[in-house]
């Protein structure tokens, strides 16, 4: 039973820190979105990573592929894709139809793994 609490709060807390690192993205209900894919790949990644191990030689290639995912899940979510118009500066108003870029979303993504993983790569650090 200490093992699913264990992951269950593992879960929430990488949720918050990744909501927390794109705290400045302004897309409907994106709290949601970063919930969502976070549930759809992180169980996964840690099924994978208890059966294959934790070696860096795994870790990163996981890693990768989990942002992958969740940048395609975003994109799916947000209709986001490269050749379309790109978020406006903050000094102009945002159109209604603006829609967000892959390119915003995949950095978005990149964003969101790279503070789990190193909140995680911390907090092991700190366990030795």
């Amino acid at each position: 039973m200490s093992a699913i609490l264990h992951i269950l709060v593992w879960e929430w807390i990488n949720i918050a820190l990744e909501c927390t690192a794109t705290i400045g993205v302004r897309l409907p209900r994106f709290p949601l979105a970063v919930a969502g894919v976070n549930l759809v790949t992180h169980p996964m990644l840690m099924l994978l990573l208890s059966i294959w191990g934790r070696e860096p030689r795994v870790v990163l290639p996981l890693e990768a592929a989990v942002v992958v995912a969740e940048w395609a899940m975003l994109c799916a979510l947000y209709r986001g894709r490269a050749e379309e118009v790109p978020l406006p500066r903050a000094s102009r108003p945002r159109p209604d139809n603006a829609r967000p870029t892959g390119r915003f979303l995949f950095a978005v993504s990149l964003l969101m793994n790279a503070t789990s993983y190193g909140t995680g790569l911390l907090l092991d650090f700190t366990s030795h």
